[in-house]
């Protein structure tokens, strides 16, 4: 089974958003929908839509949108059995406006549940988690700060059967990698894109902060590069992995997430790290071609063929 720990909330997507609104009082978009969200849930949702065994660690409020996250992700295979309800808090609500391009940008509620899980909400479960622990939200809930993250992979880590993934969002407080020494000695696999990476540490180029990383002690890093080769690095090597090259995308919302649920399916089914990159991809790409975070992977069909005609066109090269 593998466990993933963090936010679940409601994304409101607006497509395509234009500045034009702010001159002209009104602008009409092409598609607003109502979506779900969050690293952890969309993380959680692929991995259920692959067919993998997944539950879902987080907090959510008592109100009619933390029930409709519970029943989207019940309804996507995940075990919601985790799932904590605070009835002093509401559930976020984020609104997601993505522009001509795909790019986003989020309007999010610093009170609702995207901001408050806490180390105490997670310890409790620990020894029932999966073999398989991700957790895809360093720095989205300021009750996790380094300190405390570095307490729960500890704690995570106590079971030295486990693989601990990790992926990030973007750094808060100015965090850097010397400071997370500890932290990072207990991560398998850390997943960052581009951008992070170089925001956490003091080198300029994505080799040389990876290399940092690793000197901690974490066994592997990936990063995500958009429509660049994925990188990965290991101690001492260093390979790079070609994206999907047919994708037209129209929305980069959860694009790293679905990288991040693609990868984890397919170590967990014994695919070589390589391999596991490159299906990855494939499940990444699936998404920004579709509005909405989860919205691309329905099932391991698509993904499965993206994959098998990168796997064909690489042998032809």
């Amino acid at each position: 089974m593998v466990t993933v720990i963090g936010p679940a909330i409601v994304d409101v997507l607006v497509k395509p958003f234009h500045n034009k609104v702010f001159e002209q009082g009104t602008y009409a978009a092409e598609d607003i929908r109502l979506s779900y969200g969050g690293n952890a849930l969309n993380e959680a949702v692929i991995l259920g839509r692959l067919g993998e065994e997944t539950e879902l660690v987080t907090k959510i409020g008592a109100d009619e949108a933390g029930e409709n996250v519970r029943n989207f992700a019940m309804e996507s295979g995940v075990n919601c059995d985790r799932f904590l309800v605070d009835a002093n808090m509401v559930t976020g609500i984020n609104v997601v406006l993505v522009d001509e391009s795909g790019e986003r940008y989020f309007l999010t509620n610093p009170n609702s549940n995207l901001r408050k899980l806490a180390l105490e909400d997670i310890l409790p479960f620990i020894p029932q988690m999966g073999k398989t622990v991700c957790f895809p939200c360093m720095f989205t809930s300021p009750l996790l700060g380094v300190k405390e993250m570095t307490e729960l992979f500890r704690a995570i880590k106590e079971d030295s059967d486990r693989t601990l993934f990790l992926d990030m969002t973007t750094p808060k407080n100015g965090e850097r990698i010397e400071e997370m020494r500890e932290l990072f000695s207990y991560v398998d696999y850390f997943m960052p894109n581009e951008k992070e990476l170089l925001m956490l540490s003091n080198s300029s180029t994505i080799r040389d902060a990876a290399e940092e990383v690793l000197s901690c002690g974490a066994g592997c890093m990936i990063v995500k590069r958009g429509k660049n080769p994925t990188k990965i690095f290991l101690p001492g090597k260093e390979e790079e992995i070609p994206v999907y090259d047919r994708a037209k995308p129209i929305d980069s919302t959860g694009a790293g997430d679905c990288f991040g649920g693609g990868l984890i399916y397919a170590l967990e089914n014994k695919m070589p790290l390589k391999e596991a990159v490159r299906f990855a991809n494939a499940c990444a790409s699936c998404t920004v071609e579709a509005v909405g975070a989860t919205n691309g992977v329905l099932s391991l069909r698509e993904p499965n063929q993206r994959y098998a005609y990168m796997k064909e066109k690489e042998g032809g090269m």
